[in-house]
């Protein structure tokens, strides 16, 4: 090729455009005012910092520390983050998600035109706020403007945060924290309208307890436990369950975005006791703690945690009342037995009356304790003597139980006086060991273990009941006919 072959070119020109692309590279370093908002994606993560892609255009350079958090690294390369313009050192674009340090102690001015978020710690209280520590600086913080959440005041003592100031002059700082939290609260909220739904279990912290519920944080979005999703038991302590700063699971039970409700349980997430129902015997005897009184009856906590009406008709007593509480209160400890289970509407009917007669007493885990001290026939029993008659001696069994020991059982001397006999030998109030002869429509036969007459009452006894007829008892069963035992 020859020389007149070589195209002119036009150093003018190319003058021009070099020039043109120094004065673009000139834009691009001066683009940004210190604390204006820039968005990027990370494209590498060194060492010590995170590049940020501006629009191709520039790389801005972030503190890897700043993503941390609980020793694990918020971010990866491809993510979007937004942050902060700082400075432009020869090319090296700073840029902050928010400031602290010396950065923030020399560039307050500039934090405070720019709203760029500024890091600082809570150091104590004061009138109307907190002072808070900004690299040294000691600032303000009312107490209307560190959250849009109530909270217990000492509960940010100590914790460092992100604020923006509001005011910036010679002699004072104020910051707010509400913008902040409000934003991150919306984003929050839009993610959670997006990803949760009734019947999900999240992680929460225990953010505040109040007499009608307890506050869960789900990370700047507030849920509310009710009390009576706390806990399956009525009688509980809240305070002893959980305490403020508690990491809990709890379960979506309602969802209202419109009115920005957000309904939880604690109690679901532990587990159905109805779903153990059916390992609940009935006409078996469980020792349960009265956890709730009404007019109508007492609510009896059993094994598992699960819940059971004892019903006033049930008492055993043998007479009306006008009211539970005149039998039971709250804590009373008593022995009832599982006369229905509805699984469906979560219902279980208890009685204090056994209505098989073969009754097998177990603890409040629902472990059988034996048949030793069960009313059962042939079982010999401990009781305390309740009451003296001429035809014999009353002896309480249970809370609901008595039984006679008949006066033909007893040796009464033949020319004495039985009623001053018995009286004298079984002092009310005192100890007697008994031996349960028969049972029959909550009738209880009872006789001294080892007496001569034992079996002579036990055959009067059987008789009785075989016939049905007052006559072939002798006394003791035109006692049984008009007392109710």
């Amino acid at each position: 090729m020859s020389n007149d072959d070589i195209p002119e070119m036009n150093f003018v020109d190319m003058d021009v455009d070099f020039a043109s692309l120094m004065e673009s590279a000139d834009s691009v370093k001066q683009e940004y005012n210190t604390g204006d908002k820039v968005t990027g994606r990370v494209t590498m993560i060194g060492e010590n910092s995170i590049f940020i892609d501006l629009n191709g255009k520039s790389e801005g350079i972030i503190p890897k520390v700043e993503f941390i958090k609980d020793d694990e690294l918020k971010v990866q390369e491809g993510d979007e983050v937004t942050a902060y313009f700082v400075s432009d050192d020869g090319g090296e674009i700073s840029l902050t998600l928010r400031m602290s340090g010396d950065a923030l102690h020399e560039s307050l001015a500039d934090a405070f035109a720019g709203q760029v978020p500024v890091e600082g710690k809570v150091v104590e209280e004061r009138k109307g706020g907190y002072t808070v520590s900004l690299a040294g600086i000691n600032a303000f913080c009312p107490y209307s403007q560190i959250d849009f959440r109530s909270q217990n005041p000492e509960f940010y003592i100590g914790k460092t945060l992100s604020f923006v100031i509001t005011r910036l002059t010679e002699r004072d700082v104020v910051l707010s924290r509400r913008p902040i939290v409000e934003e991150e609260a919306k984003e929050k909220r839009e993610e959670l309208i997006n990803t949760i739904n009734e019947g999900d279990e999240l992680p929460g912290i225990v953010r505040k307890i109040e007499s009608f519920g307890v506050f869960i944080d789900l990370g700047a979005v507030d849920g509310l436990v009710p009390m009576g999703e706390i806990s399956w038991t009525r009688n509980f302590d809240v305070n002893e369950l959980v305490k403020v700063g508690d990491k809990v699971t709890v379960t979506v039970r309602k969802l209202d975005w419109e009115k920005d409700r957000i309904v939880l349980s604690l109690r679901e997430s532990e587990g159905n006791p109805w779903e153990k129902a059916d390992e609940v015997e009935h006409n078996v005897a469980y020792k349960g703690i009265v956890t709730r009184v009404e007019s109508f009856g007492a609510f009896v906590q059993l094994p598992n945690n699960l819940e059971g009406l004892l019903h006033v008709s049930k008492f055993g007593l043998g007479k009306r009342i006008a009211h539970a509480a005149e039998v039971y209160s709250e804590g009373d400890e008593v022995e009832v037995f599982v006369l229905d289970i509805d699984t469906e509407s979560r219902r279980i009917s208890l009685s204090v009356e056994d209505e098989d007669h073969d009754i097998e007493t177990h603890d409040k885990s629902g472990v059988p304790t034996g048949h030793s001290n069960a009313i059962k026939v042939g079982n010999t029993v401990p009781g305390k003597v309740d009451g003296i008659k001429r035809f014999g001696v009353f002896v309480k069994l249970n809370q609901s139980k008595s039984g006679l020991v008949h006066v033909s059982t007893l040796d009464v001397p033949p020319n004495g006086d039985p009623l001053k006999f018995l009286t004298n030998k079984f002092p009310i109030g005192s100890d007697l060991e008994v031996e349960v002869l028969h049972i029959e429509n909550g009738k209880i036969a009872l006789a001294l273990p080892g007496t001569n007459a034992e079996a002579e009452s036990k055959a009067s006894v059987s008789a009785f009941m075989k016939s049905n007829k007052s006559a072939s008892f002798g006394s003791l069963g035109d006692v049984f006919r008009d007392i109710n035992l």
